[in-house]
């Protein structure tokens, strides 16, 4: 497992600390089907699968990248589109197709199977994460983002390396959990779903995530900023079909 390299100072960290809720309250993943920022139809139902690419995009606004792309195309193995800022879909998909980091053996953070399956892995995340966190250091491995499953982690464990990242490093992290837990989907379908985590309440135990898959294609009720209780969200974590764990 990966260690990560933190500075822990020895202080009381607070029992609840929120960074703001922009840009990350505006990242949206492209809707499946509908219209492309050049005003042409289409449908890619790999869109779908974009999760990983939309919460590495919420959680980099936090580190001083520049999420604005411009408007620019994009190619997947099943279509091309274009996509400019509104609502940082381009760099949404500046993510998901083009991000190399140097160890990567071809672009972006997502996996293409069989149409329409795609996913990003919790290593791809976090290569992403750092590589451009750390402007495309050649030592970007260890710049600041490890991964951690579920079974490595306890309930105490994962509260305790939100707190270092949302209070001491002032840094949003990313979790996978098991949709049909979050507030804001709707008949959701149990499937593992990436998360950035921007707050924490332990006096309500509770904690606040930006979701950035839209109504259109994961029958949410729309990209923003949510609360839920730790419990449910541990429990997500716990029940994500294996897939567990956080990017921190």
């Amino acid at each position: 497992m990966q260690q990560k390299n933190q500075w822990k100072p020895h202080v009381v960290l607070p029992s609840q600390a929120h960074l703001s809720y922009s840009p990350a309250q505006y990242v949206s993943e492209p809707a499946y089907t509908g219209t492309d920022s050049a005003g042409r139809g289409y449908t890619d139902k790999y869109f779908w699968n974009e999760c990983g690419p939309g919460a590495s995009t919420a959680t980099l606004g936090y580190w001083g990248v520049n999420l604005k792309k411009g408007a620019h195309t994009y190619r997947d193995p099943y279509t091309t589109t274009t996509w400019d800022d509104t609502n940082y879909t381009s760099y949404v998909q500046y993510i998901a197709t083009q991000s190399y980091p140097s160890a990567f053996t071809s672009a972006g953070e997502m996996s293409y199977q069989s149409y329409p399956n795609a996913y990003a892995t919790f290593d791809d995340v976090r290569d992403v994460l750092n590589w451009e966190a750390s402007g495309h250091s050649s030592n970007y491995f260890n710049y600041f983002y490890a991964v951690v499953g579920v079974n490595s982690l306890t309930k105490a464990s994962f509260k305790n390396d939100v707190q270092q990242d949302i209070a001491l490093s002032k840094k949003p992290l990313i979790v996978s959990v098991n949709d049909n837990v979050l507030p804001d989907w709707i008949n959701s379908p149990g499937t593992s779903h990436f998360i950035t985590i921007l707050g924490y309440d332990f006096n309500n135990n509770t904690m606040t995530y930006s979701e950035t898959c839209g109504q259109k294609s994961c029958n949410t009720q729309g990209t923003g900023v949510y609360t839920i209780t730790i419990d449910q969200l541990w429990s997500g974590m716990v029940y994500d079909n294996g897939n567990g764990g956080i990017v921190w």
